[in-house]
């Protein structure tokens, strides 16, 4: 059996966005509260059912009077904070989820003598589905009209300006996050495509339009992250960032992309009787091949005995309590959204009493 220390704290936040704003519900009380911590659900898993929900389910603990989910966004964790309430089945619906975000839900546990235990899922909603467009008989979609015609912004014409230049900002393996000045006119959209360096296999990465990863448009400068999938590690890419105007012109402006590395930091455990506490670098100190690494969006670490947990990049110790006897195995692994995670890194712990 596995223990989890669990600390909670009620906290409530004022979100100006109507769009961003959620309402959290109150935390039942219970009653002759302790410090000590009881068991944290097992296995729970999130799934994505839609762009906008999900299925949060576990297996049952026994002796727990009901169960809470919270919910975060990973990257904003100010943002989008949602709470279950008292649930007495292993499962809760989420329907307040926004397309293309990643989300961390903590499960707890709640015993009639006041103990508590969590553990945590973290998921990736898909982005939503684009609009139908016509795609005129014969069009080669491999070449510099594909990805116009593929979206809804509209068709490739001629002699419309494109970016004056285009930037990359500090990007994670799995794709570029590329900003670029705005372009001068009205009713502006952006298409931006890729395809590896030297081939004209383009992948449709997002557009205002719609796709894979949503566009930020301001005054100044648009932005995107590539969410699309597919990069991989050791290969160059070529970006290809449109300008549509409304009249149907459009230009484009290219980027050269090397995708930066990814590592694993190695985990380090001490043990204290059955508490075992895990510990690893901090991702800013990591570099492989000479170059340094890019912090991954999330860890997870699991064990050979069942417990399994991930969090933000900002996670780099956990304790666990109640190990079972005997030699088990801890393995951490770096996460990058769309799917992307690094070969695992593991330590082994002998729990001898």
């Amino acid at each position: 059996m596995r223990i989890l220390l669990y600390a909670s704290s009620m906290v409530v936040i004022a979100i100006g966005s109507a769009l961003n704003a959620q309402i959290r519900t109150p935390i039942a009380t219970v009653s002759q509260p302790t410090t000590t911590p009881g068991p944290a659900p097992y296995n729970v898993r999130a799934t994505a059912t839609s762009p906008t929900s999900a299925s949060i389910s576990w297996d049952a603990v026994s002796g727990a009077r009901a169960y809470t989910v919270d919910r975060i966004r990973t990257d904003d964790p100010g943002c989008c904070v949602a709470h279950s309430g008292l649930i007495t089945t292993p499962g809760w619906n989420d329907a307040s989820l926004q397309g293309g975000q990643q989300y961390s839900f903590g499960v707890t546990a709640l015993y009639v003598d006041g103990r508590v235990g969590t553990t945590q899922a973290v998921l990736a909603t898909p982005m939503p589905a684009l609009p139908v467009v016509r795609v005129p008989k014969g069009a080669d979609v491999s070449s510099s009209e594909g990805s116009l015609r593929l979206t809804a912004c509209g068709q490739k014409s001629s002699g419309g300006p494109g970016p004056s230049a285009v930037y990359v900002k500090t990007s994670p393996p799995s794709g570029a996050i590329l900003m670029w000045p705005a372009v001068a006119g009205t009713d502006m959209n952006y298409v931006v495509d890729r395809a590896p360096e030297g081939t004209t296999t383009w992948t449709l990465v997002g557009s205002t339009c719609g796709g894979p990863s949503p566009v930020s448009v301001s005054s100044d400068y648009i932005t995107i992250r590539d969410l699309a999938g597919g990069i991989v590690q050791g290969s160059r890419y070529v970006y290809r960032v449109f300008a549509i105007a409304s009249n149907g012109a459009a230009g484009w402006n290219t980027y050269h992309f090397h995708p930066p590395c990814a590592a694993t930091p190695t985990p380090q455990a001490t043990v204290a009787g059955s508490t075992v506490t895990v510990k690893w670098t901090p991702p800013e100190y990591l570099t492989c091949g000479g170059d340094r690494a890019v912090p991954p969006d999330s860890y997870t670490l699991t064990s050979s005995f069942g417990f399994a947990k991930s969090s933000t990049a900002s996670w780099i110790t956990e304790t666990v309590y109640g190990v079972p006897l005997g030699t088990h195995t801890f393995t951490l692994v770096s996460n990058y959204r769309t799917g992307y995670s690094t070969q695992p890194a593991s330590v082994n712990v002998t729990v001898a009493y």
